[in-house]
């Protein structure tokens, strides 16, 4: 089963490796129902 939810996504603007973009596009990818990040 793969994970449709992550309430916590880390993007490269704080301790991440990908950009916000990209995090979206992999979210979309997975086809993920719920996904959150927050800038620092």
């Amino acid at each position: 089963m793969s994970k449709r939810i992550d309430l916590h996504i880390h993007t490269n603007i704080s301790d991440g490796s990908l950009t916000p973009k990209e995090v979206i596009d992999e979210a979309v990818k997975k086809r993920s129902i719920c996904y959150s990040y927050s800038r620092p």
